[in-house]
């Protein structure tokens, strides 16, 4: 089996094969085929040689080289995945995939996270609520962006970067090359940032967090709605990453109007890397 790296000309020769696993393959349709990532961020297209295609590989760099991997046939793809998951490489497949691959040859110091779904948008769904975010605000905050001066503490928030710098620069290059959302409290001066999100350029949504002295004011959900509707207004349909075990995210995210599709995956992060 070979994998051979797919030119930008040809890339949608790939397109029915891809739109038929959605969403499965819904990262590496926006990441491959759609253009949405920048050019400074090296993304490859990596497909089989020849007919009939079974795997597709998405390589791109965030400061840390992430794959997004789809395969209707682990086995084979897994004896190609070592030429392709390095040491300093974030891989995102799913679990049944992984558990092919032979992780003490391939990458011996690594760990693996618990299993996560994607909660996907419904563009279908009434957007309402969405757009009259700014008038559903408590009284005393205001629903704002990420200011530039609130980059460091948002970064200090997020629990994977608390010990790597690679994973810092991912999350700056997430607010200052996507979109974030926020919510600041006006009783305070200057105005203090109490609640956020943040997206990557293709639209996958992290680090959702509200500071514990202001949660259950819906201030989570203010957020999330906007942010979506900021996704939107792009032409993105935005995406979450909910932990299997973390019911608090998927109700906030479902009464946003998300709903779980596709596979469950998990990452194998490098220790390097954390």
């Amino acid at each position: 089996m070979e994998l051979v790296e797919i030119e930008t000309g040809k890339r949608g020769e790939l397109k029915d094969f891809l739109y038929k696993y959605w969403p499965d393959t819904l990262e590496i349709i926006r990441g491959g085929l759609k253009g949405i990532l920048r050019a400074e961020q090296n993304p490859k297209l990596f497909a089989d040689s020849c007919l009939p295609v079974t795997t597709v590989i998405l390589t791109f760099d965030e400061g840390i080289k992430s794959i997004y991997v789809f395969s209707t046939d682990n086995v084979k793809t897994a004896l190609i995945l070592d030429s392709f998951i390095q040491s300093d490489t974030i891989f995102v497949g799913t679990e049944e995939l992984l558990k092919q691959v032979n992780l003490e040859k391939v990458l011996p110091k690594c760990h693996i996270t618990k299993p996560f779904f994607r909660y996907i948008y419904k563009v279908e769904a009434d957007t309402a609520s969405v757009q009259e975010v700014t008038r559903s605000v408590p009284g005393g905050y205001k629903a704002d962006s990420i200011h530039s001066s609130d980059i460091e503490f948002v970064i200090s928030m997020w629990t994977p970067a608390a010990t790597s710098d690679k994973m810092k620069y991912r999350m700056r290059n997430y607010i200052t090359n996507g979109s974030t959302a926020a919510v600041y409290d006006t009783k305070v001066q200057p105005n203090q940032l109490v609640s956020w999100i943040v997206s990557s350029e293709i639209g996958i949504l992290f680090h959702l967090y509200t500071l514990e002295e202001h949660r259950g004011k819906g201030l989570g959900s203010i957020v999330v709605e906007g942010i979506t509707q900021k996704l939107l207004v792009k032409g993105i349909t935005p995406v979450s990453y909910i932990f299997a075990d973390n019911a608090a995210s998927s109700i906030i995210f479902t009464k946003c109007g998300y709903e779980k599709e596709g596979s469950s995956l998990v990452r194998l992060v490098p220790d390097k890397v954390i």
